[in-house]
């Protein structure tokens, strides 16, 4: 496997991270429309994570330029349809740096910085994946998620963010509940998702550190 564009998953960890802190800040301030933005700061940073490999790059670029066009002028295109798309969009491009994340931490053979940061990208990764799908159920089936303090729907992906990593951590707060059979099957396999990625990348870190040890010592 090529080797990853320098700095590549330390700055697409730093902009995941930002996306999941930031817009709540903003929000405060009256400013909207950040989240959108930074998503577009993620999808070009994950084009930057795979600009060593020019298939991977061709493939990359050709998912995001229609996802970064949707972005852009969702608030243009306030239709049921063309958001749906931009969701599925969205999830589609996902799926593809989340392979190529996960490919990269499988092939490493030695615990190093950039396959803690790729094991904790694609982690993240996998709850945003799922925030669209989220949304996306909600377009498809109003209604499907609903809010305790309100007892209303979500009113914004903020939400479906939240719903998403409390699922994936299997945290359960019950304050956002999916009641439609199609979102409570997609957070059932989210949950289960969650807790085998981790038994997974946890197992595989330790596994690599006792060898390296090992080797370490059989050389002395």
């Amino acid at each position: 496997m090529d080797t990853p564009s320098r700095y590549g998953f330390p700055a697409l960890f730093l902009c995941l991270l930002a996306l999941l802190v930031l817009p709540p800040y903003f929000s405060d301030l009256g400013i909207s429309g950040v989240s959108w933005w930074l998503l577009a700061t993620v999808l070009l940073a994950s084009l930057y994570l795979v600009a060593n490999n020019r298939r991977q790059l061709i493939i990359g670029v050709v998912l995001a330029l229609p996802t970064l066009a949707f972005n852009m002028s969702r608030e243009l295109l306030d239709i049921h349809t063309s958001v749906y798309l931009s969701y599925l969009l969205y999830v589609v491009f996902f799926a593809y740096i989340q392979v190529f994340l996960l490919r990269y931490f499988l092939a490493t053979r030695t615990v190093t910085a950039d396959m803690i940061f790729a094991a904790m990208c694609a982690y993240i990764i996998v709850g945003l994946a799922w925030m669209f799908i989220y949304a996306c159920i909600e377009l498809r089936v109003p209604g499907s998620f609903v809010v305790a303090q309100t007892g209303a729907s979500p009113s914004d992906m903020i939400q479906f963010n939240y719903f998403s990593f409390v699922t994936l951590t299997t945290l359960g707060y019950g304050d956002v509940t999916p009641v439609s059979d199609f979102a409570r099957s997609w957070a059932m396999v989210e949950a289960i998702l969650g807790q085998f990625y981790l038994a997974v990348v946890l197992a595989r870190i330790v596994g690599l550190h006792i060898s390296a040890q090992q080797h370490d010592e059989n050389s002395k």
